[in-house]
């Protein structure tokens, strides 16, 4: 048995973005009773000790609410793009949490796959910008990554979620072009005859998605 817990993500995000403009407006107003203090020979001076800690307990406690909320919009949005949930029509979303586990803001990054989703984000935009800017070396870093993971259902799911398909089928031929030796003024018509650091990267790439999609 499991738990979904469904949560409105725009409402979410709202709510985390006015917490965090409450926590900056307390800095402020913390800020300006200390300033306003100083020129008349701190008559507060114990109270405001006082007050300072307490605003800095406080202060905490929030960045910890804060941060709380924003592992279980990060955790729905996981789920839903790696294929662990779907979104509702009207856009709720949920995450996954085991039900003999508690749901904490842990066992929600944890159990939703939040770090390989990340990492497959991020992996996927640096692929289909690759023809762009990408060194022979970051091209070894990318496909070790994506060979690491090509068989896991959340990091590939994430890929795909990430990269159309049209794109999909256009990235090998991209990334062997972009991986021509710069040295030699490469275009798309002369790949047959120019040099290249990494003469298998689209055939590599190949092997990757395939494992990817299946």
């Amino acid at each position: 048995m499991v738990t979904y817990v469904s949560l409105d993500p725009s409402k979410f995000k709202t709510l985390i973005d006015d917490l965090k403009s409450f926590q900056t407006q307390v800095e402020w107003s913390v800020q300006v009773v200390i300033n306003d203090n100083r020129p008349h020979d701190y008559p507060l001076s114990l109270d405001l000790n006082t007050f300072c800690e307490w605003s800095d307990i406080d202060k905490c406690d929030l960045a910890a609410q804060i941060s709380d909320l924003q592992a279980r919009l990060d955790a729905a949005t996981a789920a839903n793009e790696s294929g662990l949930a779907f979104a509702d029509p009207d856009g709720t979303m949920y995450y996954y949490i085991p039900d003999d586990v508690q749901d904490t803001a842990d066992n929600a990054t944890t159990y939703n796959n939040v770090a390989i989703v990340n990492q497959a984000r991020a992996d996927a935009n640096t692929l289909v910008n690759v023809s762009s800017d990408c060194s022979p070396e970051e091209w070894d870093a990318l496909l070790a990554r994506m060979q690491e993971h090509q068989d896991d259902p959340a990091y590939a799911n994430t890929i795909l979620a990430n990269i159309g398909p049209g794109r999909l089928l256009d990235l090998p031929a991209d990334v062997q072009i972009a991986l021509l030796n710069p040295s030699y003024g490469a275009s798309t018509s002369q790949v047959g005859n120019i040099e290249t650091d990494r003469p298998n990267a689209g055939h590599d790439l190949c092997g990757v998605l395939s494992h990817i999609l299946a």
